[in-house]
């Protein structure tokens, strides 16, 4: 920064001070001291837990026969899937290896 710059710059912040404005830099001090999280106070470990307990307790948790429904699809799908996988493979390495082999 040149010294005509620093001039104006020292210009600008006495008329604000005259005037009764913060300065830029008081005001951008203000901002770069607050940081995220800054002002929350420290909770210990069982409040945490409590508050988590709370929270789980707000869950609208499947019942028996939803979840055994839900289980038995997935693995039915998974069982699928991999056998879907598992063809791909043994048909592409046949046809890789008759290649090769020709």
């Amino acid at each position: 920064m040149n010294r005509e710059l620093r001039r104006q710059q020292a210009r600008q912040e006495r008329l604000d001070k005259k005037q009764g404005k913060p300065s830029r830099q008081a005001a951008a001090q203000r901002a770069a001291g607050k940081a995220v999280g800054e002002g929350k106070e420290r909770r210990g470990i069982r409040t945490y837990l409590h508050e988590v307990r709370q929270e789980l307790a707000k869950v609208a948790w499947p019942d028996r026969h939803t979840l055994t429904t839900y289980t038995a699809v997935s693995l039915i799908a998974t069982i699928a899937l991999t056998g879907y996988t598992a063809g791909l493979d043994f048909v592409f390495k046949s046809a890789f290896v008759d290649l090769i082999l020709r």
